[in-house]
């Protein structure tokens, strides 16, 4: 299907948006004295409420205003009255909702009597366990803990149901977040007996024959990814058109084809949302029948694809795209390395493998430089790349490198998802959007008063603050001392991006209208975007099934949202457990890194390979701090030394802590 970009005149620069767009913007504040939501907990005793009500800001709750809800739990609570400027405050007066009973720590043993100390430092008391039960365990073990609920004030109690190992053994660490985020390595067994009743792979072309799909499997086309990488939902090839321009063809695995709703692998693929990549694993959305065989774009073997084919304009502006259904062969699978090995240098590639992998990184950058100039934000957060050895020990922790091979299928990768994203608007047809809420008043605030201290400005309203401001200020300081905090400061500044059946701006993208579509594979959005499209594409949808379809939508996007939550929390603790176990027995040594969170109990310091640990108030002996919250500093009182976001600074690793799942540094000095 075909869609045509109507211009008044000449196109010089990639124009999306294709059309403007109705936004659904509205917020929904409370103006009542109770609140509800989900409580987030910390070690320390005090929680923050995150309302369920869109638009609402954090509350904080003091540890003697708890009463005794968990971490996880949905309460109600009463907003305390507070002064002008200052941080809203609250106390749990109900527990609407239990968190999940059951949490992974460690058994301790004292004076006689057994413990189990969460691994998650949200929970602020560990759990008293019979000293004699069911289940075996002793000082060091890791195991399930279910809670037993106490009346408010009283400590928790519980029972072993599980003993997953000994606290440091090999993998245990990665089965404690397996369990604790409820992950599931294995598929039930209705999944598996329905694999194999699909399709076979060498139906492939009889398939594709009887649905009359395009064939282009005499194209030149490519996937590129990960070293590591076997799941490969994507595929991209470029031509050039004869009146001059681009032809970009981004080309996604059909999973829709195997994976039908209603089916058990559709559901249990709702039920699961995404993958999971875990430092040493990945629990995947699909059995690996279809994710990393039937359905992965792998080199030289007939695939089903849906296809997205631009025509763009010398500058990359898009003149029209069409979407299919495909038939193709890929022709070369390639790692990120040797596409970054074949722009620098000479490769054993044919001339026009060459060539055309020298145009894709041409037309990348242009449409990367016009993004950037319309206000996208381009942050660079660095990323830690953990090698471990045979064991899952971590033999090396460094930031990730990002090169033009990336940013060649980033670039693409936007450009399909805006136009599927384009079309399935236009054809009003029921959609998962990717939106991304524009940030609080209260935190570009926040954000706009400490970079006034490094004398960086950003003017007008903060309610109606545009990314190409913002883009404007890391632009400033690229290069800078000061870069990696002003990144850092942005990012925690925005709001979470999530997916809505309604549409609504994408404001990290400086665009009205974004989906996601190119990754069928390991995001469930996607493969519901795929559905509609496909079925769009053969004539399915009427008008009353389309309605009927978008009912169902926003409990959808909003169980998606919750999913990748779950998935990014599972994530990077797994990360941070690694990281710790690589500091283990680095006591007494020093590094050079950056102060990357100011508060009231001390300072948090990043290392230049990405790890994180904690300066304490308390250990910062040579002058008597005082914390500024709303310019996110501590101050010497006597002295006067200030310490900010972004201050380099050596530190002493102090303390290791599996266990308590901390890194503290002791403050050597102040570098600049």
């Amino acid at each position: 299907m075909s869609m045509k970009i109507n211009k008044k005149k000449k196109q010089t620069k990639k124009e999306l948006p294709l059309k403007k767009y109705k936004k659904d913007t509205a917020k929904s504040k409370s103006n009542s004295k109770n609140l509800t939501g989900i409580l987030q907990g910390n070690r320390k005793g005090f929680a923050f409420l995150r309302p369920d009500a869109e638009g609402e800001a954090d509350v904080f709750i003091p540890a003697n205003r708890v009463g005794g809800a968990l971490h996880g739990d949905r309460v109600l609570i009463e907003l305390a009255s507070g002064g002008k400027g200052k941080r809203r405050e609250g106390e749990v007066i109900k527990v609407l909702e239990k968190s999940s009973s059951r949490i992974i720590g460690t058994v301790t043993q004292e004076r006689g009597k057994k413990w189990v100390l969460p691994d998650d430092n949200r929970f602020y008391q560990s759990v008293k366990i019979p000293a004699k039960g069911k289940v075996k365990v002793k000082s060091g073990d890791k195991v399930v803990v279910e809670i037993t609920r106490e009346a408010r004030g009283k400590e928790l109690k519980g029972f072993i149901v599980e003993k997953l190992g000994v606290s440091g053994d090999p993998g245990v660490d990665v089965i404690s977040i397996i369990k604790k985020y409820s992950l599931s390595p294995e598929f039930p067994a209705k999944v598996r007996n329905q694999l194999e009743k699909l399709p076979r792979e060498e139906d492939i072309p009889i398939v594709a024959e009887r649905e009359k799909r395009v064939d282009l499997r005499d194209r030149l086309i490519i996937t590129v990814d990960p070293q590591e990488a076997q799941d490969m939902d994507d595929a991209i090839s470029l031509e050039s058109r004869p009146e001059g321009g681009y032809r970009l063809g981004v080309h996604i695995a059909d999973v829709g084809h195997y994976v039908r709703e209603g089916s058990h692998l559709y559901r249990e693929a709702l039920n699961r949302g995404t993958s999971v990549y875990l430092v040493d694993r990945v629990i995947h959305m699909l059995p690996t029948e279809l994710s990393q065989n039937l359905c992965s774009l792998r080199e030289g073997e007939d695939r089903l694809a849906l296809s997205a084919e631009m025509d763009l304009d010398e500058m990359g502006g898009m003149e029209n795209y069409r979407l299919f259904h495909s038939l193709l062969k890929v022709s070369y699978g390639l790692a990120y390395q040797q596409v970054e090995d074949a722009l620098q240098k000479e490769s054993n590639f044919p001339a026009h493998m060459q060539e055309m992998l020298h145009k894709m990184d041409d037309l990348a950058q242009k449409l990367k430089s016009y993004r950037v100039s319309q206000g996208a934000l381009d942050l660079e957060i660095p990323e830690p790349d953990i090698k471990l050895d045979h064991e899952g020990k971590p033999l090396s922790i460094t930031p990730k490198k990002t090169g033009r091979a990336e940013s060649i299928i980033e670039e693409f990768m936007l450009m399909a998802n805006q136009a599927v994203a384009d079309y399935l608007y236009r054809k009003n047809l029921p959609a998962l959007y990717r939106i991304h809420p524009r940030p609080e008043k209260e935190k570009m605030i926040t954000f706009r008063n400490i970079l006034s201290l490094m004398n960086l400005k950003i003017s007008g309203n903060p309610e109606k603050i545009t990314p190409l401001q913002l883009q404007k200020v890391i632009e400033k300081v690229k290069g800078q001392p000061e870069e990696r905090t002003v990144n850092y400061l942005l990012l925690r500044s925005l709001s979470q991006a999530r997916y809505s059946a309604t549409l609504e701006e994408h404001f990290g993208l400086a665009t009205d209208c974004y989906t996601h579509f190119t990754s069928p594979i390991r995001r469930f959005p996607d493969l519901v975007n795929h559905r509609m499209l496909a079925r769009h594409l053969r004539g399915e949808l009427k008008a009353e099934k389309i309605e009927s379809i978008k009912e169902g939508l926003p409990e959808i996007a909003e169980k998606s949202s919750q999913r990748e939550r779950k998935a990014l929390e599972a994530e990077r603790e797994s990360q941070d457990l690694k990281k710790i176990e690589y500091m283990m027995g680095q006591e007494g040594e020093e590094f050079e890194g950056c102060v990357s969170g100011i508060t009231s109990f001390g300072m948090f310091v990043e290392l230049d390979n990405t790890v994180e640990g904690m300066v304490n108030l308390s250990d910062m002996t040579d002058d008597f701090y005082v914390f500024h919250e709303e310019h996110m500093t501590l101050e010497g009182k006597h002295h006067h030394r200030r310490y900010r976001l972004g201050d380099r600074v050596r530190v002493m690793v102090n303390q290791v802590s599996m266990e308590e799942r901390l890194i503290n540094f002791i403050l050597m000095e102040k570098v600049r």
